[in-house]
């Protein structure tokens, strides 16, 4: 192999990934191959819009293909994104998974960037 230039400074391009196959086998109902923790874009309908007394906004977005993910957008973090129920949003960020009421192992986003499509 030849590498040529900086290296260094290569950036990562997220993939893009539809609901169902997002965190793959390490979601309770999860499909596919084990992908938490990569850079991910996923898209879908706005539901469920909070946020926390530290600023965290935390919303559930769905692709349409009845599989949800929890999204977090830290306050913390630099980055501020405002959905509304019923939106459509695309969102890029590190794939998760988080432990609902029951014990299940849900899908979720860490939201880097997000952007509302329509």
């Amino acid at each position: 192999m030849n590498y040529e230039g900086d290296t260094a400074s290569a950036t990562i391009e997220p993939v893009g990934m539809n609901n169902a196959t997002a965190a793959g086998k390490d979601a309770t109902d999860g499909v596919g191959l084990a992908n938490t923790g990569i850079l991910a874009t996923v898209w879908g309908e706005v539901s469920g819009v909070t946020t926390d007394m530290f600023g965290n906004v935390m919303f559930e977005i769905d692709d349409g293909s009845g599989t949800k993910i929890k999204a977090v957008d830290p306050a913390f973090d630099g980055t501020f994104v405002t959905p509304i129920d019923g939106e459509y949003w695309t969102l890029t960020g590190p794939l998760a998974v988080q432990t609902d009421e029951n014990d299940n192992l849900v899908r979720s986003i860490v939201v880097d960037t997000g952007r509302k499509i329509k």
